[in-house]
């Protein structure tokens, strides 16, 4: 700010100030700011980049995609290429994608960069035999490019090929012994059914010596073993973890939940905490305290802790899914419904904060509340879920004959909707009603034998 005081400030100084504010979400100020930058120096396709991207995010996609086209032209660089691709395909427009990734191959031709993004595309689109090619092409271009290789090794895995996705690895780990993400990406693929323990401990366990200083493989390492239940190790390797790179936020959070799976509830709440001061403007921390507050029965201490979360960061569904679950069980109904109707005014459009309330008052036993919110979910997106807990409250209020118009009607626009012929098939065991069970999962059974 006191740069920007000044009576000339620079256009590196303008687009750096609108940077920050587009940062923090002030796009007017950051729109402006990027207009000034450009105005002193109009060819400086870094701001111009900046400037449309503003306009992109004030909604004005197509006056904002026009600039981005004029700049990815008139520029030798790629940044304003790559924003363009990207904004092509958040609007879903795979055309207008391609056709800019053809715009940047010709600016590097001999770089795998262009073709990885096709294959991506192409992915997108279903074309799985056109997305081979392309991430093939950029392996030859770059043989150790590693995302087209991990792209080729998904598309074996698809066709049912492990064996030649490992060899991908391999090949690729005897250009470079030391490459951690080859380490890693072969250990995922020892972890799949029929692997073995030993061997994936192994890969990881070279990824983590050879690249001490990655950060990582040591994560990976961690959480193998929490998910395998080896606590004790996994607490080792976060100390380990933490003696090699101190002070490391992902480290902290890893060492604080290697704590807390291990049973040491006051080291998770010390490790959480010191995360906390270190990381006052995320959220995660106190979620990680918060969690560690119910394990140690303090609910009141775990719900202080969700409503600080909140507090940094107002929208966060994880954390206000957890005040809600946290809040019923605590036995406060009222409260848990005003966080479900927070979520419903800041998304007005989606239909979670309803399921929330539905939940809420199926739980109370309110059928017709429960009810209503289900059916306004419903109303801004159907789901199988919420159509399955519908028909559950229609049937616990006695309106069988409305249960069951309801099942018929989801079934006639959902002809292969398993998930609620299981619905289904279990409410008719739950009601001692066998044949009704087996009449739902022989329709199941039709549709997907293997189950």
């Amino acid at each position: 700010l006191p740069l920007l005081d000044s009576e000339a400030p620079s256009a590196e100084t303008l687009a750096l100030a609108g940077s920050a504010y587009l940062e923090t979400g002030d796009l007017e100020q950051a729109e402006k700011l990027f207009a000034r930058a450009v105005k002193l120096d109009p060819k400086d396709a870094r701001s111009r980049t900046a400037l449309a991207l503003t306009h992109l995010s004030r909604d004005n996609g197509d006056a904002a995609l026009g600039q981005l086209e004029s700049i990815a032209d008139s520029d030798a660089g790629i940044s304003a290429d790559m924003v363009l691709i990207t904004a092509n395909l958040q609007r879903k427009d795979f055309d207008a994608a391609l056709k800019a990734i053809d715009h940047l191959e010709k600016k590097q031709p001999d770089k795998p960069l262009a073709s990885n993004l096709r294959g991506r595309v192409l992915l997108m689109r279903g074309d799985f035999d056109g997305a081979r090619k392309n991430f093939e092409k950029a392996v030859s271009l770059d043989p150790v490019y590693f995302a087209a290789i991990e792209s080729l090794a998904a598309l074996d895995l698809r066709d049912k090929k492990p064996e030649a996705a490992r060899q991908r690895f391999d090949k690729l780990l005897e250009r470079e012994p030391k490459n951690a993400r080859a380490l890693l990406a072969l250990a995922q693929l020892r972890a799949l059914p029929g692997g073995h323990k030993d061997e994936v401990l192994a890969l990881v366990n070279k990824a983590v010596n050879l690249n001490p200083a990655e950060l990582a493989p040591r994560l990976a390492l961690i959480k193998y073993q929490l998910e395998t239940k080896d606590y004790k190790a996994a607490l080792a390797a976060a100390l380990a973890a933490d003696a090699a790179l101190p002070n490391t936020p992902q480290v902290l959070d890893a060492l604080a939940r290697s704590h807390l799976a291990g049973g040491d509830v006051n080291q998770a709440i010390s490790t959480f905490g010191k995360l906390a001061s270190m990381q006052p403007k995320s959220p995660l921390p106190q979620i990680g305290l918060a969690d560690s507050y119910v394990v140690a029965k303090n609910n009141d201490a775990a719900e202080q802790s969700l409503k600080r979360a909140l507090v940094i960061a107002p929208r966060y569904l994880p954390a206000q899914q957890k005040l809600i679950a946290l809040q019923m069980a605590m036995g406060k109904p009222d409260a848990a419904l005003a966080t479900a109707r927070q979520v419903q005014t800041q998304r007005a459009d989606a239909p979670v904060g309803f399921v929330y309330q539905g939940d809420i008052e199926a739980s109370r036993k309110n059928w017709k509340a429960a009810e209503a919110a289900y059916r306004s979910a419903q109303q801004k997106s159907p789901a199988t879920d919420v159509a399955s807990k519908l028909h559950t409250v229609l049937r616990a209020a006695g309106r069988r004959a409305d249960a069951d118009a309801l099942a018929a009607a989801w079934l006639k626009q959902h002809p292969q909707d398993t998930l609620f012929l299981f619905h289904l098939g279990n409410t008719a065991l739950a009601e001692s009603d066998p044949a009704g069970a087996e009449a739902r999962f022989q329709q199941l059974m039709k549709l997907k034998p293997v189950n």
